[in-house]
C-alpha cells in the first residue's frame, strides 16, 4: 500500500494492526468483490468543497465505548486540494496536519481483467496513495478502504457535510483559516469524539444522489487486453 504521508502511515500500522477481536469487527472484502461507487470523474464534483468527517469505527467501540473512535477532519478544495487533521492521541500519535492532491482516476487491473474507478493522492505530481470510496447519498455517509494483500480493508467511517467542525483548530492549529479555505465552520461540533461530535450536531450533509452509482462503475475486459505501463495489478 502506498503511503500517503507519516500521518496516513501512522493509521496503517494502527489499523491493520488491530487485534484479532477488533479486526473482526471492521469490513472487509476480496479484491474483485467490491468496488468504488462514485465515477472518476465525480469523485472531485463530490467531494470538493466538503468536508469529511470521520473515524476508526471498529476499534474498540462497544457497549463500553459510545463516544466513538477520536475523530478524523479532511478537507476537500473544489481545486483539487486535500487537507487533513488525523491522529489517534490514545496510542501513542498526535494530531498533524497533511495537505495533499486528489483526484479521481479510471484503474486497469490486468489481475482483474477490469477498469474501475478509485481515488487518488499526490503531492508534487507524484502518486503517494490510492483509496476507494463508498457514499451514501441518502445520508451523506461514506467510508474509505484501502488495498493491501489482495483485499480492500475498511480505514475510516463517516460523512460528508458542508461545514469544518470547530474542533479542528484545536486538533490541528495549524490548519488553514476557513475564510483562507472559503468554508463554513460548525460551532456547535467541538467534540473529539466520532460520536459525541455528531450528537451535538450531525451537520449539514451532503446529498447528491447523482454522484452515487447505483450498479458498480466497472468495465470488464477482454482477456487479450494488454494494460498500460504500470496498471498490472
Amino acid at each position: 500500500m502506498s503511503k500517503v504521508n507519516s500521518i496516513a502511515t501512522l493509521a496503517t500500522v494502527v489499523a491493520l494492526g488491530a487485534s484479532a477481536a477488533t479486526a473482526g469487527t471492521r469490513d472487509i472484502h476480496k479484491y474483485g468483490e467490491f468496488f468504488q461507487n462514485v465515477k472518476a470523474e465525480h469523485v472531485q464534483p463530490l467531494l470538493g468543497g466538503t468536508a469529511y468527517v470521520s473515524h476508526i469505527d471498529y476499534d474498540g467501540i462497544g457497549a463500553k465505548n459510545t463516544t466513538g473512535g477520536e475523530v478524523a477532519i479532511y478537507w476537500h478544495s473544489k481545486e483539487g486540494k486535500r487537507i487533513t487533521c488525523i491522529g489517534t492521541p490514545s496510542m501513542g500519535n498526535p494530531y498533524g496536519l497533511g495537505i495533499v492532491d486528489y483526484q479521481g482516476a479510471d484503474h486497469t487491473s490486468k489481475y482483474l481483467r477490469t477498469m474501475f474507478p478509485r481515488t487518488e493522492m499526490y503531492r508534487d505530481g507524484k502518486k503517494t496513495g490510492q483509496e476507494h470510496i463508498s457514499y451514501d447519498a441518502s445520508t451523506g455517509g461514506i467510508t474509505t478502504y484501502w488495498y493491501q494483500k489482495l483485499r480492500l480493508w475498511e480505514m475510516r467511517t463517516g460523512h460528508l457535510q458542508t461545514e469544518l467542525p470547530a474542533v479542528t483548530w484545536e486538533l490541528c492549529p495549524d490548519f488553514p483559516s476557513a475564510k483562507s479555505l472559503g468554508a463554513r465552520v460548525n460551532k456547535k461540533q467541538t467534540a473529539k469524539y466520532y460520536l459525541d461530535l455528531i450528537k451535538q450536531d450531525p451537520g449539514t450533509r451532503v446529498l447528491k444522489p447523482e454522484y452515487e452509482a447505483k450498479e458498480p462503475p466497472i468495465v470488464r475486459l477482454d482477456l487479450d487486453f494488454q494494460p498500460m505501463p504500470g496498471q498490472d495489478r
